[in-house]
């Protein structure tokens, strides 16, 4: 199935077809039901929320579990799979699209 997920605890994405998650346990939850996305707009700092399998409530928790569930199951990564990092802090929307685009480089 292709879809797209907008993660962000505050902002609304522009336009149709998004699915929205505003901490890392509803971005995991929609995953774990209908595979990885095609397509991530990234926030990086979430607010409160509780971690998910043990990895912390950010954008960047949430790449990390997207990395190690493809490390698990090779074929989990959608093909031509992309991302954007939307995020205001640019520390940790840097840290995003470094780890992601060293595990693209990887696989």
């Amino acid at each position: 199935m292709v879809w797209k997920l907008f993660l962000d605890d505050e902002r609304d994405p522009v336009g149709d077809g998004w699915v929205v998650c505003r901490n890392i346990s509803e971005a995991v939850t929609v995953c774990n039901l209908f595979g990885l996305p095609s397509y991530i707009s990234f926030d990086h700092d979430l607010g409160s929320g509780e971690p998910a399998d043990g990895f912390e409530n950010s954008g960047m928790g949430f790449a990390r579990w997207i990395v190690s569930i493809c490390m698990d199951y090779a074929d989990a990564m959608p093909d031509n799979f992309a991302w954007y990092v939307h995020s205001q802090n640019p520390i940790g929307a840097e840290n995003i699209d470094r780890l992601l685009k060293n595990w693209m480089m990887w696989k």
